[in-house]
């Protein structure tokens, strides 16, 4: 993947886990995001919010948002 940032809406966040996952605008398929990825104050991305990010790759080998950030509304 590359450095190309992103931008999405928050389809899913799990509050208690830290993590949810991104509806990518132009994508069919939604992205794993942890909290660990985000550089965001707080540890919740509110369900749909707008964010910005880079797609890397997770764990288990599939897209995963990095560096994830809330887009101002």
């Amino acid at each position: 993947m590359d450095n190309v940032r992103e931008r999405g809406t928050v389809k899913l966040w799990h509050e208690r886990r830290g993590f949810g996952f991104i509806a990518p605008d132009g994508w069919s398929n939604d992205v794993f995001v942890h909290i660990s990825d985000c550089i965001i104050e707080g540890d919740i991305l509110p369900k749909g919010s707008r964010v910005e990010f880079t797609t890397g790759t997770g764990r288990n080998g599939k897209p995963a948002a990095k560096d994830v950030v809330l887009l101002e509304s």
